[in-house]
């Protein structure tokens, strides 16, 4: 921290609580103090040494770490699951569970899932306005052709009426007699089971789906259930892309 301050919500998100939008909440919603004092001040800041809480909890800034999971299917993207199924947290060694899952994959999509302690770096990496690809790969029932592809691109109706955005779409190779076809789908957002819906819309809906990149990581050489530290250096890069670094 600069001994000119820090802004409010940029302190909060530090400590791995939640995004700086969602800071901007707590402060509305009147939940915030320092030192004692209720801020309302949406521009106020954060000097070495202030007590800064929320609903009376003091925050502190966290050293920001991230993990990459290859998760399998059948694993819940979820901390707990009142169903008692099992959870990325069971994969996940002791000392990363208290990292949060940055968005979330399928119970039955398996591939690259980021974890880390910075809630405004997640929240950037998940948001459609930073733009940060997703690559899959889908098998699909049957052999899309060139007009449903183009559609994809252009994108298609979800269930609740709101289209998706353009993204990559190329049909890798098909099985001997047609049946399936494997596609690989390059995503600047990521809305729930949206590549599983864009099938469905075009009339070839999905029977597995893998997340094989996000941004410049990939799966490369990593193994199901693996989990890998993200080094300082991607970290910097992945700040970067979302315009965090020098923030």
């Amino acid at each position: 921290m600069s001994d000119e301050g820090t802004r409010l919500n940029k302190y909060i998100a530090s400590t791995g609580l939640c995004s700086r939008r969602a800071a901007d909440e707590l402060i509305a919603h009147r939940r915030v103090t320092i030192n004692g004092e209720l801020i309302e001040d949406m521009g106020r800041k954060v000097m070495p040494g202030d007590d800064v809480r929320v609903d009376n909890n003091r925050l502190s800034p966290k050293r920001t770490e991230m993990v990459v999971m290859l998760k399998p299917r059948g694993v819940v993207t979820t901390k707990v699951d009142p169903r008692r199924r099992r959870t990325v947290m069971d994969l996940m060694p002791e000392s990363h569970r208290h990292l949060n899952p940055v968005g979330r994959l399928d119970y039955d999509t398996e591939g690259l899932l980021l974890f880390t302690n910075d809630g405004e770096l997640a929240a950037r990496l998940t948001h459609a306005r930073f733009g940060v690809e997703k690559e899959y790969e889908a098998w699909v029932v049957g052999v899309p052709d060139e007009k449903d592809i183009r559609r994809l691109q252009r994108g298609v109706k979800m269930p609740d009426g709101t289209p998706t955005g353009p993204c990559t779409v190329k049909v890798v190779r098909t099985n001997e007699g047609g049946a399936q076809s494997l596609l690989r789908i390059v995503l600047k957002e990521g809305r729930n089971h949206q590549v599983k819906n864009m099938g469905d819309a075009i009339g070839h809906p999905v029977v597995k789906l893998r997340r094989v990149r996000f941004g410049f990581i990939t799966d490369k050489g990593m193994r199901p259930n693996e989990v890998r530290k993200v080094g300082q250096k991607e970290m910097d890069r992945l700040r970067q892309m979302v315009g965090l670094l020098d923030e």
